[in-house]
């Protein structure tokens, strides 16, 4: 039987299994949060820029501000809600494998397709890939390789495009909103280095989908 790590007590392992699986579904829940948070403010800051007026309403602040703070401040915050996506993703992979090993459930993917109750967008295109409760192999490959990271991609290819836009927007309306353009460039820069491992999971993902056997073809 897997050891419970040293911090726990071996008597509260039923509680430590319930531990696990209630913060795997909060994990799950907040990662859904932020992918739409960021999808939200990816969409609004598209109609910001491409607007023909100088301001934009923020409906939190009840104000119309200026569209390059606008753009500037949506740059930081696709920035920092995809850091919290990636945490939360981070930390998700960490409770199931814990909660895999108090379960004695060695094949991890397996674990969370069972547990996890709050899958999301990401989750549900490759689901679209799928035909009659099962796997559709060239289909369902492909998709998981680029559906299911599509969303992520193309909101973070945006944040990059619409920070180089603000950054060549001179002459700037404050000649401090270049420092903001400096962090956001710092916060890209390290958001763009966590969706390296991101990307590196799926690509060895369909390598490994491929080198499994083709499935026997359903019967009708």
């Amino acid at each position: 039987m897997t050891t419970l790590p040293p911090r726990l007590n071996p008597k509260n392992r039923k509680l430590h299994i319930e531990w696990l699986y209630a913060r795997s579904q909060a994990l799950a829940r907040a990662q859904s949060h932020y992918l739409l948070l960021l999808l939200l403010v990816a969409a609004y800051s598209v109609v910001v820029h491409f607007s023909a007026a100088a301001t934009a309403p923020v409906n939190v602040l009840g104000l119309d501000v200026p569209k390059a703070l606008v753009e500037a401040g949506a740059v930081s915050i696709l920035s920092l809600v995809t850091l919290g996506f990636f945490g939360a993703a981070q930390a998700t992979e960490m409770t199931y494998t814990e909660l895999g090993q108090q379960l004695e459930e060695p094949e991890l993917w397996k674990l969370i397709h069972v547990v996890d109750q709050h899958p999301n967008l990401l989750d549900f295109l490759e689901f679209s890939t799928y035909r009659r409760g099962g796997k559709v192999w060239w289909p369902t490959v492909i998709g998981w390789f680029i559906l299911y990271p599509l969303p992520l991609v193309a909101a973070l290819g945006w944040a990059v495009l619409l920070w180089w836009s603000g950054l060549h927007s001179c002459p700037y309306p404050w000649p401090w909103l270049l420092y903001v353009h400096y962090v956001n460039a710092a916060a890209l820069a390290v958001v763009l280095i966590r969706l390296l491992p991101f990307l590196q999971r799926h690509v060895e993902g369909i390598v490994a989908a491929l080198k499994r056997p083709k499935p026997a073809p359903r019967q009708p």
